[in-house]
């Protein structure tokens, strides 16, 4: 079973809490409060240290994010699945930019 592998980076701020509750919409799972909010503190407090997050593991579906040392406002999302979903990250990403927009 070939997994298929979209990467994007996203800001670590309200575009991230966006996008992942669209990833939870899209692949129908649950991330992590914990874990989400490690990345929100761990942004603030640790910006120099490189860093990998596990948001969701699972037989067909994965979601990482790693943060680049020295690059503490940034996280690259990745998402493998044997499922196809139709948003794709990229898409969900767009959308979560709309919606900061439409806040302002």
């Amino acid at each position: 079973m070939q997994m298929i592998t979209e990467t994007q980076l996203v800001t670590i701020d309200n575009q991230l809490r966006f996008v992942l509750f669209g990833l939870e919409c899209a692949l129908g799972l649950e991330f992590s409060v914990d874990v989400v909010e490690k990345i929100f503190s761990e942004s603030e407090q640790d910006a120099v240290t490189e860093k990998h997050y596990s948001l969701w593991a699972a037989k067909h579906q994965v979601v990482t994010g790693d943060v680049e040392a020295y690059e503490p406002a940034d996280i690259w999302l990745t998402v493998q699945s044997s499922k196809s979903f139709a948003p794709t990250l990229q898409t969900i990403v767009d959308r979560a930019m709309y919606q900061i927009y439409r806040l302002r």
